[in-house]
C-alpha cells in the first residue's frame, strides 16, 4: 500500500458514501510515490480526510530527504542539501479536499527539530471560500501553524460518480458468462 492509501480510500468512499473515510500516510509515500494520487484526490474533492505524518525525511529508510525536506538540510546522504524547493502540500490541498499535514518530527534523523514545540503557534486566521487568499496565506506560512487554515464550502465529488448500486449488483456486472 506504500503510496497507495488514497486510491484505496477513494474506492471505499465511492462504493460506500455512507462511511466516514480517513486515509493515513507519511510525507514520503504521500508526496513522492503517491504524489499523483494526492493531486487527483485534491482535484476530485471526495468527502474524506487525508492525514499525513510529515517529518520532512524518509525516517524509515536511513534518513534520505523527502519531498518536504528543506533545500539546504544537510545530512550524510545529501551533504549540503538537495537544493530543491520543498513540496508544499497545503498549497495543493487548498484546491481540494479535507487534509491535515501533521508535523511529526523524526528525532532519529532530524535531531535539530527537538525545539519544534517552541515554534508552533495558532494559525493567524481561518480563510473561507477564497482560494487566492488561502494560497497567499500558505506562501507566508512558516510551517508551524496549528489550526484550520482554509474552509471551502463547495460540494464534494458530484453524486453521479458515487456508486448507486449494491455490491452484489456491481459483482454481477463483472460476472464472466459460463
Amino acid at each position: 500500500m506504500h503510496g497507495r492509501a488514497l486510491p484505496f480510500a477513494a474506492g471505499v468512499k465511492l462504493a460506500r458514501p455512507d462511511l466516514e473515510v480517513i486515509a493515513v500516510g507519511g510525507d514520503g509515500d504521500g508526496y513522492s510515490i503517491g504524489g499523483n494520487h494526492f493531486i487527483h484526490a485534491c482535484r476530485r474533492n471526495l468527502d474524506m480526510l487525508y492525514l499525513v505524518m510529515d517529518n520532512r525525511v524518509y525516517g524509515m529508510t536511513k534518513g534520505q530527504p523527502s519531498p518536504t525536506t528543506e533545500a539546504d538540510w544537510d545530512s550524510d546522504i545529501a551533504p549540503g542539501g538537495l537544493g530543491l524547493r520543498p513540496f508544499d502540500p497545503l498549497a495543493l490541498a487548498i484546491a481540494g479536499f479535507a487534509f491535515i499535514d501533521a508535523l511529526s518530527p523524526c528525532m532519529a534523523f532530524r535531531s535539530e527539530e527537538f525545539g519544534w514545540k517552541e515554534r508552533v503557534h495558532p494559525v493567524a486566521r481561518t480563510i473561507e471560500d477564497d482560494r487566492a487568499a488561502a494560497h497567499a496565506a500558505v506562501l507566508a506560512e512558516d510551517g508551524y501553524s496549528l489550526g484550520v487554515l482554509f474552509k471551502d464550502h463547495r460540494p464534494s465529488l458530484p453524486a453521479r460518480y458515487v456508486a448507486q448500486s449494491s455490491l452484489s449488483e456491481i459483482e454481477q456486472q463483472f460476472a464472466v458468462c459460463r
